[in-house]
């Protein structure tokens, strides 16, 4: 019995649990569970009308019946045959369903007013064959079967839907599965078009293969896969086929526009569980996203366009759904992004869509009986599904579930039966001060804003709620009723049927509805009175609302109109009677879309029509691709008919979408609305369910907050409330310690105006006890809310004794003048418009008459939103607010603005706004005071570590010390230590602490603390503290703790345990401890201060004494100090060396004659004492030790008159000495002491280092002479150590003096640079030279180095003539007849000096090369024009004769040139010109005399005629022209054999000779210029 008890026990707290969690799952939507009727058979296919709330139900009793959408069966349009439903799916503009059947039997039939008609049937194509697929085309114009024979049949259909047969095509296996295909299909076509052509369609078969067909007759095997196809899907986005076989095989092919296709991806899919393992069903479930029911506890997801996938699991539907049940069936509705999961055990698990989707794009037609291809990248985490609360269907598996067209229809089918779930959404609405609230399917809380209220049950299920003071109105789709409203109950007026989707009570007592194409007013039975019609253009009314006399309408093609419901239409002859008489339009219709660029807004969701029917808001969502899904805008839009363009406000900013919303019934700019959080945007920022709201959304909640508190103050001055409400913020904020967190639902007050489009005014959270915002009338918002302690209703009332009851706030402006005047409420109205702008002068204009502290402090407020510190005086003044306004005046002092207004919102407890002015204008440090002085201590320590770094140490000590306050010791302790104060303050603490408490284990506390702190300053107190009290065996151990070892010495020599007192020196000594420091004078008070008898009268130090002890130091002087009072001279001066006090080491030396170790403290110590013991030294005649300190100690005068005094008395040790001085001398030795040691290193013939003397000295000149007198050789160093520095002239230098100094500058450095080319270093006298500023001189010692590429780079840059004409001169003594860029060079720097007539010269010298080496009497030719061209411009005296001379030369080579070129073509002219040359007596100035000779030889010889060639070698015989460079030697001995003279030999060499003897004149020529010693130009000759 106690078993069962506790079982049963158990089993009650899961039921328990699970309603509880059903409760809080189905808070935001419940889908209610209607029985179809009639059917408890086995579901074999379920299909929705897309057109209308019809659910056509197969059966495997041969019967498919027809449901609406509360489970309804039309008893008139069942279907029955022999054998059972296959297939079957719907057209998607019409209500016509195409069956197939198992026998091959193909049916179509149309369905209309409930009347269910046969179009068309055949029992004859697939006659036997099992239909596999029915698929209707986009247009509905084409529809293709397949059947198990392997035929696929494409039909034509016509606008009935009858058939006719089209075309046909034949496989060799049975057909399991199509899907059309939109790759190169036209995406934008007219119905025409699509009537006219179809896409193309991919199908695939039992074996395996896939096969691609159009409506033309083509059909072609695109793919052979191992196993039967079982589902196919078209990826549009990527133009891809999606293949799922039966072997699990996920396959991708990439589609051409011809149909080819190409594998993409091939992918096993894993599925857990044992037995067969099958794919189930697979639907799209966003873009690109496929969703797959495989049996298991969960539903699988794969996202095509990221090649990711991820698992839905049934554990997170909730614990109305088992962990062992498994998921046969799956559904996703675009509208609303829900998917719904079938189980096994009949129940349907939902999750919402709740990630971010793609920017809306266009894609091509939806898929036929799919609904359209997915268009971009869809959800890849688990993390966007949100899941739902689950529905209970049937006993039996749910094995197909589907959705219905528009919001929350499905239906679910399995072996037991079949339901429709529709989503139940709970209606609120207010007219007047009556207020409707729907509390469940069937039940409305009618309820007067004066509190009495009662509850109304219904005969229908509710879908809608209309209401106004007098009348209540419910619909379901269906039917209507109507109740007249009495004091505490409802009277039925009538129930009539009707399809109506919305409806609104007129003012006179008229119903609006909207049915079909047009808007019916009707009466409270449901007679039409009146009709307002639209054009199929402008699409069908699904919104209409009233506001007032004020009507608005919104179409499905986002067409917008305004009606006056108190004026109406002109009559006109031959109208319809219910057409006359409609309400007057006003204006004309707009459109919902940008005005900037003309497209759609989106999906209409909902309307609002203001006060005096100006604007209409409007809520919408974006449509993204061929799955039509819908996301919603966080943008609330506004329809202005005035200007006909719709303006917005975006919630973006916010994080959130705005979910409903209200204009006031007189106020025609007040606009309210309530948002909601964005689930995805919340999930990334924090996780699932976790808010991350921007800084804009927390202000204003905060700010909300604030002003909702403010009403507990109303009776308060303004002083007293703004201090409660800073408190109460500080107490909110801080009991979160961090900022407050978003609410989930928030609440926006907005103006609307043509001139500054929509502005908000307020936000607030939506907190408990609200629930929902119902509505606006100034000064009130009413919500629905919950009452606690509410008396239960009753009847049908009392589950609903605690709420939803309306609620309300009083406008965030009229707080404390809810019941004013008319007149005072509209100037109300209009200081919150005006703070709304940010106008604060009319804001003051229309509120100063009013007293009432609340609107002042309002102003306040908005006067820190605009910055207006002059209008904060005002509304301070007004307010009472003295603290305030003394506040505003210390403000004004601060620099920035910002931090002015921060004080003031301080001051009216806007510690957020205070926040954000500060962070705005970067002052950081005042944000950090705001923080510590509203108790935020780790906000504060943030800015200070982020921020404000240079006030965290403060900021730390300042909270340690709030701990401290507060008794949490520990805590103060480590900000103490944070802060770097602890070495004072947490001694001081825990000490004050136990002289207060009187706690010895406090005391013992700061010693443990101490014990374990590693601070030796701290330790080194406590030490100090324990000898105070005499404990010296403590103090000793934490001394050496803290490596104090004079304090561990002063103990041991107060004891008198001086070999204690030397251990711990001589440890300390080998330097195993790190560094304590203390000065002189510490050390000195602590040897006075001493107890010690024992010691000598101390000397006080002088200042040069004073200095930093190691540990070491101070311990060896102490000890040293004692030993010297005890007389112990020899350790005392060995302790004071180790504690570097080498004075008193040195004195005791002295003292007692000790000279051996004086030298060695001598050199350690300081140069005042060295020079003192120098002085010391040489009194008792030992010079080398007085020398070497007086060196040392900086006194180098002295130590060199002393080394002289010691040569001169013949101590030859004393020049070594004087070596070693002189290294050290540098420029600050005075000159006279480097001169006298200079001088005394000439006199010993070391001249080297004399000069290195005389360069430190700067004495540049004696330095040079010495150079040149000795040949010292000058290295780079010594020429740059002798050049003299260009230094600024001291002020007061006359000009004449600085001239003066700079040419005495010049001269060195010319006298250095003679020095350096007397030497051969050219290239170091070319620089100084250059620095001196004679470049000619510069230039010549260059040449003189033969550096031909620096000669060059010189003469380029120096830009001077004589500079170009060196450098051209020293290039033409080079081989620059074979070196174009040297012949190049000398040309160019011959031009850039303008020496006309050298280069006139040099050309001459090339043309006579050119006819000396090469015979080329062309070029010669060319170069002596050039010569003469030049010529003309050269500007020497014998100008004339020179150029007369060219022209000569010119005119006789071109002779000759004229000559050889006669030689074949006109021979006799040649003969002539050549005999006329020989002529000539000046012809061998200009030509070689021998190349005419040979020219005529050589054509005599051509001739054969021997005796007149032989004629003109004696010619050349007789000339001594030597015939060997001229002519060949087999010619010569020919023409004298033909002659018969012999031939005389010539001597071979003769020739060569001539060549050499010019070769080696010229040599010497070059030779006689380069080594020029009197520095003047090189000269050239012409050849």
């Amino acid at each position: 019995a106690a078993a069962a008890a506790a079982a049963a026990a158990a089993a009650a707290a899961a039921a328990a649990a699970a309603a509880a969690e059903q409760h809080q799952m189905s808070a935001s939507s419940l889908f209610l569970n209607y029985p179809c009727e009639s059917t408890e058979d086995g579901v074999l296919e379920v299909a929705w009308s897309p057109s209308d709330a019809v659910v056509a139900i197969a059966t495997d009793n041969h019967q498919i019946n027809f449901y609406q959408d509360e489970g309804q069966i039309m008893v008139q349009c069942a279907i029955t045959r022999e054998c059972d439903v296959s297939c079957m799916v719907w057209q998607a503009k019409n209500k016509i369903l195409a069956t197939g059947w198992e026998d091959g039997h193909i049916a179509i039939y149309s369905l209309n007013n409930q009347k269910l008609d046969c179009v068309y049937s055949n029992d004859k194509d697939h006659s036997g064959a099992r239909l596999s697929f029915l698929m209707w085309n986009p247009m509905s114009s084409r529809l293709v079967s397949g059947d198990s024979a392997g035929v696929v049949r494409v039909w034509k259909s016509d606008s009935r839907g009858a058939l006719s047969m089209y075309k046909q095509y034949k496989c060799n296996s049975a057909t399991t599965a199509g899907v059309f295909s939109t790759a190169g299909h036209m995406q934008s076509r007219s119905d025409v078009l699509g009537h006219a052509f179809s896409p193309s369609f991919f199908y695939g078969t039992e074996d395996g293969k896939v096969y691609f067909a159009d409506d033309l007759g083509h059909m072609t095997e695109v793919q052979a896969l191992s196993s039967s196809v079982d589902c196919m899907k078209f990826y549009g986005d990527k133009s891809r086929l999606v293949i799922i076989t039966r072997a699990l095989l996920m396959v991708q092919l990439q589609v051409g526009d011809d149909g080819r296709v190409a594998p993409v991806m091939k992918v096993k899919l894993s599925i857990a569980g044992s037995g067969e393992k099958s794919i189930k069903q697979v639907v799209w479930a966003g873009p690109g996203l496929i969703a797959a029911a495989s049996g298991e506890n969960l539903v699988r997801l794969w996202n095509l366009a990221s090649d990711e996938n991820y698992t839905l699991s049934l554990s997170s539907a909730g614990r109305m759904v088992g962990r062992s049940d498994r998921i046969v069936s799956v559904a996703f509705n675009p509208v609303q992004r829900y998917l719904a999961a079938g189980t096994m055990e009949g129940k349907v698990a939902l999750w919402r869509f709740v990630g971010e989707l793609p920017s809306p794009v266009t894609t091509a037609a939806a898929e036929g009986g799919e609904g359209g291809e997915p268009v971009a990248q869809g959800s890849v985490k688990p993390e966007d599904w949100e899941p739902m609360a689950p529905a209970v269907t049937a006993k039996g598996a749910v094995t197909k579930v589907s959705w219905g067209p528009g919001r929350g229809l499905l239906c679910a089918g399995g072996s037991q039966g079949s339901s429709v779930l529709r989503e139940d959404v709970l209606h609120r609405k207010i007219s007047g001060s009556m207020v409707a609230i729907q509390l469940n399917s069937n039940l409305v809380r009618l309820e007067r804003l004066d509190g009495d209220h009662f509850i109304q049950k219904c005969d229908i299920n509710i879908r809608g709620i209309a209401v106004t003071e007098t009348h209540l109105a419910v619909w379901n789709g269906s039917h209507c009723q109507v109740f007249e409203v009495q004091d505490s109950m409802c009277v039925a007026v009538s129930s009539h049927q009707t399809s109506a989707g919305c409806m609104a009570f007129s003012k006179d007592d008229s119903i609006l509805r909207t049915v079909g194409s047009a808007v019916e007013i009707c009466n409270y039975n449901g007679v039409v009175k009146k009709r307002i019609s639209f054009s199929e253009g402008e699409g069908e009314p699904t919104h209409l609302d009233i506001n007032g006399k004020f009507l608005a309408v919104a179409t499905s093609n986002g067409q917008i109109k305004l009606f006056d419901l108190s004026k109406r239409e002109a009559k006109t002859a031959g109208t319809n009677k219910n057409a006359t008489g409609a309400p007057k339009q006003l204006g004309s219709s707009g459109k919902f879309v940008d005005s900037a660029t003309g497209e759609s807004l989106g999906s209409i969701r909902s309307i609002a029509c203001n006060a005096d029917g100006t604007r209409v808001s409007i809520l919408s969502d974006h449509v993204h691709g061929a799955l039509r899904m819908l996301e919603p805008d966080t943008r609330l839009h506004v329809y202005d008919a005035d200007r006909d363009v719709v303006d917005n406000f975006n919630c973006t900013s916010r994080g959130r979408y705005p979910v409903s919303h209200f204009w006031d019934t007189e106020e025609p700019k007040l606009l309210a609305c309530e948002t909601t959080r964005i689930r995805a945007a919340s999930s990334e920022a924090g996780g699932p369910g976790v808010a991350a709201p921007p800084a804009a959304a927390k202000e204003a909640a905060d700010e909300g907050k604030e002003g909702e508190e403010g009403k507990d103050d109303e009776g308060k001055d303004g002083e007293d409330k703004s201090a409660s409400e800073a408190q109460k913020q500080f107490i909110r904020t801080k009991q979160g310690d961090a900022a407050p967190t978003e609410s989930e639902m928030e609440v926006l007050t907005l103006f609307v105006t043509t001139d500054f489009g929509v502005l908000m005014q307020d936000a607030f959270p939506l907190e408990a006890p609200f629930q929902a915002l119902i509505g606006v009338q100034v000064p009130r918002l009413y919500f629905a809310g919950t009452k606690e302690n509410e008396e239960s209703g009753a009847g049908a009332g009392g589950a609903f004794g605690n709420g939803p009851f309306v609620m309300n706030r009083v406008l965030q402006d009229f707080i404390g003048l809810e019941d004013v005047d008319v007149d005072t409420r509209a100037a109300l109205l209009d200081f919150s418009y005006y703070l709304t702008i940010g106008n604060m002068d009319e804001a003051h204009r229309a509120v100063k008459l009013i007293r009432n502290p609340s609107v002042w402090e309002n102003m306040a407020h908005m006067c820190v939103k605009t910055k207006r510190l002059d209008v904060a005086e005002v509304c301070l003044g007004n307010m009472g607010h003295a603290r305030g306004a003394a506040a505003v005046r210390l403000a004004k002092q601060e620099a920035e603005p910002e931090a002015c207004i921060a004080a003031v919102a301080i001051q009216l407890g806007l510690i957020h706004d205070a926040d954000r002015l500060y962070r705005e204008c970067g002052r950081y440090d005042l944000l950090n005071q705001l923080y510590q002085a509203s108790g935020f201590w780790d906000r504060a320590l943030d800015v200070a570590e982020t921020k404000d770094r240079i006030h965290l140490k403060t900021t730390h000590h300042h909270y340690a010390m709030h701990l401290e306050a507060i008794g949490d010791i520990n805590g103060a302790v480590k900000h103490f230590e944070l802060a770097d104060t602890h070495r004072t303050e947490v001694p001081r603490m825990l000490f004050d602490l136990s002289q207060v408490s009187r706690d010895p284990k406090v005391l013992s506390k700061l010693e443990e603390y101490i014990a374990h702190s590693s601070d030796p300053e701290l330790i080194k107190w406590w030490a100090g503290y324990c000898e105070s009290i005499g404990q010296y065996d403590k103090a000793r151990h934490f001394y050496h703790r803290a490596q104090n070892y004079f304090s561990l010495v002063r103990i041991a020599c107060f004891n008198r345990e001086i070999p204690r007192a030397k251990n711990i020196v001589e440890e300390t000594n080998n330097g195993q401890y790190s560094i304590c420091r203390m000065t002189l004078y510490q050390l000195h008070s602590a040897v006075l201060y001493s107890n010690t008898p024992h010691f000598a009268p101390l000397i006080m130090p002088s200042a040069s004494d004073l200095g930093l002890f190691t540990p070491t130091a101070a311990a060896a002087y102490y000890l040293a100090r004692y030993l010297e009072g005890m007389t112990e001279v020899q350790e005392a001066i060995n302790y004071y060396a180790q504690s570097g006090c080498y004075n008193h080491a040195i004195r005791l030396a002295k003292n007692f004659g000790l000279d051996s170790e004086l030298m060695s403290y001598a050199i350690k110590s300081r140069p005042s004492l060295m020079v003192e013991c120098a002085v010391y030294f040489e009194s008792k005649g030992e010079f080398e030790k007085a020398v070497q300190l007086y060196q040392k100690g900086g006194d180098i005068p002295k130590a060199l008159d002393l080394c002289f005094k010691a040569g001169s008395q013949g101590r030859t040790s004393m020049f070594e000495v004087l070596k070693n001085i002189a290294n050290d001398l540098d420029d600050q030795t005075s000159p006279q002491t480097v001169a006298r040691c200079a001088e005394f290193f000439i006199e010993h013939g070391q001249f080297e280092k004399a000069v290195q003397l005389f360069m430190t000295g700067k004495r540049y000149v004696r330095a040079i002479d010495l150079c040149m007198q000795h040949k010292v050789k000058l290295t780079d160093e010594m020429v740059e150590g002798l050049t003299p520095p260009k230094e600024t002239p001291p002020e007061g230098t006359s000009a004449a003096d600085a001239a003066a100094m700079e040419e005495e500058r010049l001269e060195t450095l010319r006298a250095l640079a003679k020095a350096c080319k007397k030497q051969g270093a050219f290239q170091l006298a070319c620089k100084k030279f250059t620095q001196a500023g004679d470049r000619v001189k510069a230039m010549k010692c260059l040449l003189k180095s033969g550096d031909t590429k620096n000669i060059t780079y010189y003469a380029n840059v120096s830009r001077n003539r004589e500079i170009y004409v060196l450098a051209a001169n020293y290039l033409q003594s080079l081989d620059w007849q074979n070196d174009p860029k040297t012949m190049k060079d000398i040309v160019l720097f011959y031009t850039k000096a303008k020496a006309w007539e050298q280069l006139s010269t040099f050309f001459d010298s090339y043309a006579q090369m050119e006819i000396d080496e090469y015979r080329d009497y062309e070029k010669a030719l060319e170069a002596l024009k050039k010569a003469a061209t030049y010529m003309v411009k050269a500007r020497t005296p014998d100008k004339e004769h020179l150029l007369a001379n060219l022209q000569q030369r010119i005119y006789h080579i071109e002779q000759f040139v004229t000559a050889r070129l006669n030689a074949k073509d006109d021979p006799a002219a040649m003969v002539r010109i050549c005999h006329a040359l020989l002529e000539q007596q000046d012809v061998e100035s200009a030509l070689r005399v021998g190349d005419c000779f040979a020219l005529l030889i050589e054509f005599y010889h051509g001739q054969k005629n021997y005796d007149a060639a032989y004629k003109l070698i004696e010619n050349m015989r007789s000339r001594q022209i030597v015939l060997h460079p001229y002519l060949e030697q087999d010619m010569i001995e020919e023409v004298h054999r033909m002659v018969g003279v012999p031939l005389v030999s010539e001597a071979a060499g003769d020739d060569g000779e001539v060549d050499d003897d010019v070769a080696e004149e010229l040599d010497e020529e070059v030779d006689e210029v380069v080594s020029d010693e009197d520095e003047g130009d090189f000269k050239f000759g012409g050849k």
